[in-house]
């Protein structure tokens, strides 16, 4: 394993779907945010959803939403290696859809046990957690083979 590609290709992956969910955040007006989000659940706090106050835990819903990234992406790098599909458009958009279906459950799940959690349209968010995991496994692909092409010269 090429940690320095998993982490580089993961970070640029889950920066390409945070960017895609604040975009897609103010044109929806709908709150699509996941570090935001995150942030939000590990704050003790009220009933209903609030911004973190507290830095510490924007910072926290950062980190486990990059973390989260890298994770997927060690998962591709594993496929890979043992030769299981290539990084290429295609798989990149099958692995997305299967990272974005899997996200989706772990949200519901959370969202559902959690004491408090935010106001948001669970439905909206989660169709759109799916259609953003396609952005990450295209991004983090692209960036995969680029890195892999530099190992190579």
């Amino acid at each position: 394993m090429n940690w320095i590609k998993i982490v580089g290709s993961g970070l640029s992956g889950t920066t390409a779907m945070t960017l895609f969910s604040y975009l897609a955040s103010e044109v929806e007006k709908e709150q699509f945010r996941e570090p935001q989000l995150l942030g939000a659940m590990m704050a003790p706090s009220g009933p209903g959803w609030r911004r973190p106050k507290n830095q510490a835990y924007l910072s926290g819903g950062y980190l486990a939403h990059f973390a989260v990234g890298v994770l997927f992406v060690a998962g591709y790098d594993l496929l890979w290696q043992k030769h299981i599909g290539r990084p290429d458009a295609k798989n990149a958009l099958l692995l997305g859809a299967v990272n974005g279906l899997v996200g989706a459950g772990v949200w519901r799940t959370v969202l559902a046990l959690h004491p408090r959690p935010p106001r948001i349209s669970v439905r909206r968010f989660l169709g759109h957690i799916i259609l953003a995991h396609g952005v990450f496994g295209l991004a983090a692909t692209e960036t995969y083979r680029q890195m892999s092409r530099k190992h190579q010269v």
